[in-house]
């Protein structure tokens, strides 16, 4: 059975101006399936938050298309295949509505007049998930860093959305919370068949991608994996492991010559 996308950006081009001639996007093209764990990097200015706006309809290109599902998105319809889009934001206070964490999560199903029975069990899955189910009376105020990003996971996750978009998401968390919540979102990919656009300037946050993709000046100038875009990329600042390869090979240990992951690097000094 052949598999298609689940989003498919097709040639777009996007200035925030029409008298402006640079381009924050331009001829942007890429494939995401389903399922799949996208990361997109680039420096700041490189057009990131901008895609992640024109893929949740917040904005429309001045050329090229957006498909989702094989529908391309449009004024007529793209108020509806955005209930299908989550995004989360890089601060969750920005995000929170309620007085209590449930009260937050139920308030996006509130908006789509979900029966109550039925929003409970979700409330209650989708805090189960992201391990906030014990604070769900908390006032969302009164949690860390590492916890807000949590409950506003757990929102996005309660809406059953077919795509998660992570928009600098983890930038003000520390480097514990950040690794802990990056394999939660491996886990929910795992669990739930999620498909994830993470999109970051911390090249650290790829490591449990499937897919890298590589953003410059507006354009797309490398996508594979990641063991292959940082192969072929030298130039980028690569994950922590990656890093301490390079390291060891400049000092002369004889380690192979290509990336490694964290397990695979830990692997080899074991031996």
């Amino acid at each position: 059975m052949e598999q298609y996308p689940i989003l498919s950006v097709d040639n777009i081009f996007y200035r925030y101006d029409l008298r402006d001639e640079k381009y924050v996007l331009s001829d942007t093209s890429f494939d995401v399936m389903r399922g799949q764990w996208l990361a997109i990097v680039g420096g700041n200015g490189s057009g990131k938050s901008t895609l992640a706006r024109l893929i949740v309809g917040l904005a429309s290109p001045e050329s090229g298309s957006i498909q989702f599902n094989q529908e391309e998105v449009n004024e007529q319809n793209k108020q509806r295949l955005r209930e299908k889009i989550g995004i989360v934001f890089q601060n969750p206070d920005n995000q929170f509505i309620g007085t209590t964490v449930q009260d937050d999560v139920a308030f996006g199903l509130e908006n789509l007049n979900i029966q109550y029975p039925e929003m409970k069990q979700r409330v209650f899955t989708a805090l189960k998930q992201v391990g906030m189910y014990e604070l769900r009376d908390k006032d969302p105020s009164q949690l860390s860093g590492g916890q807000k990003q949590r409950v506003a996971i757990a929102s996005v996750l309660a809406l059953k959305p077919e795509l998660v978009i992570f928009d600098e998401a983890f930038i003000m968390l520390d480097p514990k919370s950040r690794r802990e919540l990056l394999k939660l979102l491996k886990s929910l990919q795992k669990q739930n068949h999620l498909t994830i656009i993470s999109i970051t300037h911390d090249y650290n946050e790829t490591v449990l991608a499937d897919q890298v993709m590589v953003l410059n000046d507006g354009r797309v100038v490398d996508q594979g994996s990641v063991r292959a875009v940082y192969n072929r990329n030298k130039d980028l600042e690569p994950p922590f492991a990656e890093q301490f390869r390079r390291e060891l090979m400049r000092k002369g240990f004889s380690i192979p010559d290509h990336y490694m992951s964290n397990d695979e690097l830990v692997a080899w000094l074991c031996k």
